[in-house]
């Protein structure tokens, strides 16, 4: 992952300055565990309480770009709820070819994500 191990040289540890700086610039905390980068903050919170699955699915767009932006072609933002935490995830795609991440979500998952959004509120 850029943000928990970033290519060797002075290229890889700019970028994960960049990407570092572009989510805290953001007010979205990043904190890294293991080869996963949790946002602890969602500056979108306010807007979660009555629209959760629209603002959290937004906010998955936007990280998304963020990564698309910078060129990050070994990086994926994932919807991932978890208590405590913003429900998007950034992870490591090592195997470009995993074509899910860039992909919109089914309506199965879409329901099991909202029954998971539903429960939890990020900081």
């Amino acid at each position: 992952m850029v943000l928990v191990q970033p290519p060797a040289g002075a290229d890889g540890r700019r970028r994960a300055r960049d990407l570092r700086d572009v989510l805290s610039e953001q007010g979205f905390e990043p904190v890294a565990h293991g080869t996963v980068v949790r946002l602890r903050n969602c500056p979108f919170h306010s807007l979660t309480e009555e629209y959760k699955l629209p603002i959290c699915e937004m906010n998955l767009a936007f990280q998304r770009g963020v990564i698309d932006g910078l060129e990050y072609d070994d990086t994926t933002a994932r919807l991932t709820p978890e208590a405590g935490y913003c429900c998007v995830t950034i992870e490591s795609n090592p195997a470009a070819s995993d074509e899910q991440g860039s992909r919109a979500l089914p309506r199965s998952r879409l329901r099991s994500l909202a029954s998971a959004i539903g429960g939890l509120r990020p900081h």
